[in-house]
């Protein structure tokens, strides 16, 4: 049995090397170097690659002289893995993910700053959790016992531990490009019904939360929307993979009990445990209904089928999703933007693709890193994009092109 990862690093968007250990020695010293060059410049390194100039940016996995490079992005952060053997991709980025994970979580904040001050605390880290290129213990409680260095506080300037990561004392949050509070199916039944409590009334210093000097938990609900729309721009399928986020800086091993919306169903038309809920069973039907979901191992079901109460009675340390579900082909969703799309032929050789994009959500709020795809045959040579006044498509907000 090979072993799957040859040498890990962390990395700056700079190409700084803050953090590299070399496991088995069988990758080239200027291994960084080379994929670096290609992570930064993609294109031009591909230039002659017809699979890959349609591609802007590097891909998470790639392979250059017979070394495999594997990368994940976190708050400024390039997280790099090699080898040379027939490593499984999702494998070493799921393990990527969960170091930087369990970095956030002994650093209270990840940057390249903490990781800088902390350079003992994460060398620490990564010695425990990879043992010769084999991926050991990632989890945040079981590094404890292991891990002894203490986090160094950020300077003065830096920016928040934990207040960037959740909403202290208020479950629900949103992923990017959505509105704070958007109208979704899953927002409305797990953001704004969800309360947590603490039955133990645990107080004191969290000395985890960057020095916050109170116990905090986070609590964030993280959806990822798919809309399909019609020529017309009605709605005609939609689904929605959410989950429910908990990063936990509190002292002790207090009880936390979280509920949800008690009009929620699981999977209530397809045989499974919760068919029988309590609204059908009153001849109702229930107001939000999810295909499956799935529950972390620290979670007692027991009070779950009746309540919808979600108990965790040893709660784990740092971050871990609490909850994971999937709606598929709802009618109960409101789209939190409307698109409309208009194609003239200009001329013989050049259309007019009008495309008219609104939010559906109230003005208090706002969208950040939206982005619009519009997708051209390879024939076009020429695309060029400007705005349209408001007045001009009727009050909505929208862009054109032609090509």
């Amino acid at each position: 049995m090979t072993a799957c990862i040859s040498a890990f690093a962390v990395m700056s968007l700079r190409g700084d090397v803050l953090v590299s250990r070399d496991f088995l020695s069988d990758v080239p010293r200027t291994a960084l170097e080379t994929f670096y060059r290609f992570y930064t410049f993609w294109q031009q390194e591909n230039a002659n690659n017809v699979e890959f100039q349609d591609q802007p940016q590097a891909p998470p996995c790639f392979d250059v002289d017979g070394v495999h490079y594997f990368s994940v992005s976190k708050s400024g952060l390039i997280f790099v893995a090699t080898s040379r053997s027939n490593a499984s991709p999702s494998f070493v980025l799921e393990f990527l993910t969960r170091v930087s994970r369990a970095m956030a979580d002994f650093l209270g904040t990840l940057n390249e700053e903490s990781v800088r001050r902390n350079m003992v605390l994460v060398y620490e880290l990564v010695d425990e959790m990879v043992d010769f290129g084999y991926p050991q213990l990632t989890s945040t409680e079981a590094l404890k016992a292991y891990v002894l260095s203490q986090a160094k506080a950020p300077s003065q300037g830096s920016s928040g531990a934990a207040s960037a990561n959740g909403m202290s004392g208020r479950p629900g949050a949103r992923g990017a490009g959505m509105p704070s509070g958007g109208p979704s199916q899953g927002a409305a039944a797990l953001a704004a019904a969800t309360g947590v409590s603490n039955t133990d009334g645990v107080g004191g210093a969290a000395a985890a939360a960057g020095g916050s000097g109170r116990d905090e938990i986070f609590v964030d609900v993280v959806e990822k929307i798919s809309l399909t729309f019609n020529a017309s721009g009605s709605l005609v399928a939609s689904d929605i993979d959410g989950a429910i986020q908990v990063r936990s800086f509190l002292n002790g091993k207090p009880e936390i009990r979280l509920a949800l919306n008690e009009d929620l169903s699981i999977g209530g038309r397809g045989g499974s445990p919760f068919a029988n809920d309590y609204a059908y069973a009153a001849g109702r039907s229930p107001m939000v209904m999810l295909d499956d979901a799935n529950f972390h191992e620290a979670v007692n079901l027991d009070h779950f089928e009746r309540e919808r109460i979600l108990t965790l009675n040893h709660l784990p340390e740092g971050e871990f999703t609490l909850m994971n579900y999937r709606c598929s082909n709802t009618t109960m969703i409101r789209p939190p933007f409307q698109m409309s799309v208009s194609v003239s032929e200009a001329s013989s050789y050049s259309v007019d693709l009008i495309v008219t994009l609104k939010g559906d959500f109230p003005g208090k709020l706002h969208a950040t890193n939206v982005c619009v795809q519009i997708p051209v045959p390879k024939a076009v040579s020429k695309a060029t994009a400007r705005p349209i006044p408001l007045e001009t498509i009727g009050g909505g907000g929208g862009g054109g092109g032609g090509g």
